[in-house]
């Protein structure tokens, strides 16, 4: 592909993969990944460096958990998704569509 970097032909071959799998899947998948991955930082943060422990049954970490998990389908997913996609067609406007990447 002309007139972009190497990083920005990556990027945009990974997404036009990605995006076969669909918006829904995508917000899920990525937005659970990025969830869990938050709750364990800040289980880890609470559990070892707050001054305010919280207990690993609490009610307050299954709060944490949920809020985690639904933030992460429900806004990041969804924001990386848009994000990406308004990239994509950003490198792509000048590119006919049957040019091979």
């Amino acid at each position: 592909m002309k007139n972009l970097f190497k990083s920005d032909t990556k990027f945009v071959q990974k997404w036009r993969e990605d995006r076969k799998i669909g918006f829904k899947k995508y917000a899920f998948s990525h937005g659970l990944a990025f969830g869990i991955l938050m709750y364990v930082w800040l289980l880890v943060y609470f559990l070892f460096f707050a001054e305010e422990n919280i207990s690993f049954l609490s009610k307050q970490n299954l709060y944490l958990f949920a809020i985690n998990i639904l933030g992460g389908i429900f806004l990041f997913g969804p924001l990386n998704w848009y994000s990406n996609q308004y990239f994509y067609k950003k490198l792509t406007k000048n590119i006919p569509s049957n040019e091979a990447i």
